[in-house]
């Protein structure tokens, strides 16, 4: 049985971002402000962007699962791996009550 991180519910946790992600992120208009900030804010010479758990979920909902306009599909399938490694994170970790 493993057991997961316990973490404080502002600690946060890094998820490693490429440059090209974050701007598709930045882009994204369901994307809410303070996750905006928190990826502009974020050095650009240290690959991790620094979220908390809560701030993982609503990253992951911001992200859409399918295309609207078809020249969104290559830009949707390179963000589509992230609320993957997002889930694998939650997997390891999670908040103190």
């Amino acid at each position: 049985m493993s057991t997961k991180i316990t973490l404080a519910p502002t600690q946060p946790i890094g998820l490693q971002l490429t440059a090209e992600e974050r701007e598709l992120l930045l882009d994204l208009t369901t994307l809410d402000d303070e996750l905006r900030s928190r990826i502009q804010d974020a050095p650009v010479a240290e690959a991790n962007v620094m979220f908390t758990l809560d701030e993982f979920f609503r990253l992951s909902k911001a992200i859409p699962r399918k295309a609207k306009k078809p020249w969104e599909r290559k830009n949707v399938k390179k963000l589509a791996h992230i609320p993957e490694r997002v889930a694998g994170l939650l997997k390891m970790f999670e908040e103190t009550p």
